[in-house]
């Protein structure tokens, strides 16, 4: 008979030793550490604090509150001892005999009894609204509440569709706008014109569209952005923090200043699988981008041995991308009126600038995702050409930029700064107008930046100076509608 050794393990606890410290014998000493107001602003500044806090989740089934229906109350009639047994007649009034259901119904409370689905039919179809007519609207706006429960794109459209309900049901439906008819020469004439009424509304009149206690403090011309109209804008967005901190790294008290200076370059010709792939740099550090901020500010090119380092953080594949086409840029711009503050960060380049508010168009929004790395792949690497010599390709590190800044005519090849001349001449001066009520009737001047000026009256006639001497007449009773630039 084999003997059997018994093993047990053995459970070891560490003893904690409780070592309370004493209350300091001083006062604490309160220290002032500069910072910015826009640190509370950052998406992860709660999160510490939502971290420590754990949220209470109450399964209980009736939330906290014991409900026992079928014990009686001290001082209660009882329920007799066939409650349990389905007799609800202690709890439930009886029901009324066969034949005479209406007898002790109030004319007020017979709509309780009415089917709701189709009250809410009849209620549709019928010529007036009614409180069951109402039923099918609730049932809109439950659904909206479900968002875990359907995707969110037909959220809005049901919501939308709930207000117009609500809309029509109240009588306060919005007539829809008259769509013009592209051949009606008066009726496009007269929508024009209302837009430049609106357009001379005094700012004492003006009055926002919801918000009643909104006043219009001062107004600028909306204008195209002629210089950068010639360029391509994309609405980015990310899944998760841009900046590049170390994992020790604490996290910044205010806004990094090298994000706005961070660059994107397209891998789609470089790579042959870099489609929908973007490399991100940044400034190396913070003293680079707030120089490159002012050099650019400054209009003035670098010099030979200048130069502002950027440094490869990560690669970017583009996981969503849509059309935008009433999405746009707006910068303002004060002109000569501008601040001390507003001149310092406004570019030098845009100086000769009159006042207004300039507009650029957005033409994509694009969701980025961090890109995976392969096993024993080195992002910055990238394929090179063959080399003659060697008969080998080379390698080419693209773990840094240093970027230099010049001028359009210097840097830019002769289709592209054709492209870019071309893209400013088109948006370019013909955008000044103002309006005369003087002789009884509704004339409009337009002046463009060359010295010509154009005027039209509403009587269908027109009258054109080029700025050189010569001018044009075009008078409304001729064949057609003219118009000379």
């Amino acid at each position: 008979m084999s003997s059997q050794k018994s093993s047990k393990a053995d459970l070891l606890v560490r003893v904690r030793y409780q070592n309370p410290l004493p209350a300091p014998p001083f006062p604490p000493k309160l220290l002032h550490i500069p910072t910015t107001p826009l640190r509370y602003a950052t998406y992860d500044f709660l999160a510490p604090i939502q971290g420590e806090r754990e949220l209470p989740m109450i399964l209980d089934a009736e939330l906290g509150m014991p409900l026992e229906l079928g014990k009686t109350a001290p001082g209660a009639p009882s329920m007799g001892g066939d409650y349990w047994l389905g007799n609800r007649s202690a709890i439930a009034p009886p029901p009324p005999p066969k034949g005479n259901e209406d007898a002790n119904i109030a004319d007020e409370d017979a709509f309780l009894l009415e089917d709701p689905t189709a009250a809410a039919t009849s209620a549709a179809a019928g010529s007036g609204p009614g409180t069951p007519g109402r039923a099918n609207v609730v049932d809109v706006s439950k659904k909206v509440d479900v968002s875990w429960l359907r995707k969110t794109e037909y959220l809005s459209s049901e919501a939308g569709n709930m207000r117009h309900a609500l809309q029509n049901l109240n009588g306060n439906a919005k007539p829809a706008p008259a769509e013009l008819d592209p051949l009606d020469r008066d009726g496009r004439a007269a929508a024009i014109a209302a837009t430049f009424d609106a357009a001379h509304i005094p700012l004492s009149e003006l009055r926002h569209p919801t918000k009643r206690g909104v006043t219009a403090v001062e107004s600028f011309d909306l204008l195209p952005d002629d210089d950068l109209w010639a360029n391509e804008y994309d609405l980015v967005r990310f899944g998760e923090d841009p900046s590049s901190i170390a994992t020790n790294e604490p996290p910044r008290l205010g806004p990094d200043p090298r994000l706005p200076r961070a660059i994107f370059r397209d891998l789609t010709e470089v790579l042959p699988e870099g489609q929908g792939r973007v490399a991100y740099y940044l400034p190396i550090n913070d003293d680079t981008a707030l120089s490159y901020t002012e050099k650019r500010y400054s209009a003035e090119e670098t010099l030979e041995d200048e130069a502002f380092e950027f440094r490869w953080v990560r690669d970017y594949e583009i996981a969503g991308m849509r059309q935008l086409t009433q999405e746009f840029v707006f910068s303002f711009d004060a002109g000569e009126e501008a601040t001390a503050g507003e001149a310092k960060v406004k570019p030098i380049t845009t100086a000769g600038r009159q006042r207004g508010a300039y507009y650029t168009p957005i033409d994509t929004a694009k969701q980025l995702r961090k890109r995976r790395l392969r096993r024993g792949e080195d992002p910055r690497v990238l394929p090179a050409p063959i080399d003659p010599e060697t008969g080998m390709p080379e390698e080419a590190f693209w773990d840094g930029i240093n970027l230099k800044l010049v001028a359009p005519e210097k840097s830019f090849p002769p289709e592209e700064l054709a492209r870019w001349r071309a893209f400013k001449e088109q948006v370019q001066g013909n955008h000044y107008c103002s309006r005369d009520y003087g002789n009884g009737s509704n004339s409009y001047h337009y002046s463009n930046s060359d010295g010509s000026y154009y005027y039209a009256n509403s009587n269908g006639s027109t009258y054109h100076n080029n700025g050189s001497g010569g001018a044009t007449y075009t008078s409304s009773k001729g064949s057609g509608w003219t118009t000379k630039k």
